[in-house]
């Protein structure tokens, strides 16, 4: 229970989104908008087993609509390594927007609920 307490403040403290990394040429499409995502997270060492699962919407200029929501967690470690993996998934979120959208990719992803799964395994296993 204080765990998902825990989790609903970080959602809360992260506020509105701010510029995140940057990209030579805006997503046209789900597979460039994941992998531009997938490039952004870093998540802790020792969070091994870890994975969430956020939904969240975008502006068509690609900013946070709203709070994203934790609509899945599985959580390995301790409870300091829970909350690390928790903190560096919604920081992720965060340094990661707005992500760069080419104009008719944006109208269309502004459109939808987008699920983004987060997991934490061996090197080179990330989202």
């Amino acid at each position: 229970m204080r765990l998902a307490v825990w989790f609903c403040v970080i959602a809360l403290a992260l506020g509105p989104a701010s510029p995140g990394a940057a990209q030579e040429h805006p997503s046209n499409n789900i597979r460039e908008f994941f992998a531009y995502l997938q490039e952004c997270v870093h998540l802790p060492a020792g969070s091994e087993g870890s994975e969430m699962t956020l939904r969240f919407g975008l502006t068509p200029e690609g900013m946070l609509r709203g709070k994203p929501i934790i609509a899945y967690a599985k959580l390995a470690g301790d409870e300091r390594m829970q909350k690390r993996f928790v903190a560096a998934v919604l920081e992720s979120l965060a340094d990661c927007t707005p992500v760069p959208l080419s104009e008719n990719f944006g109208r269309i992803i502004s459109q939808q609920v987008i699920s983004w799964r987060i997991r934490s395994g061996p090197a080179g296993q990330g989202i």
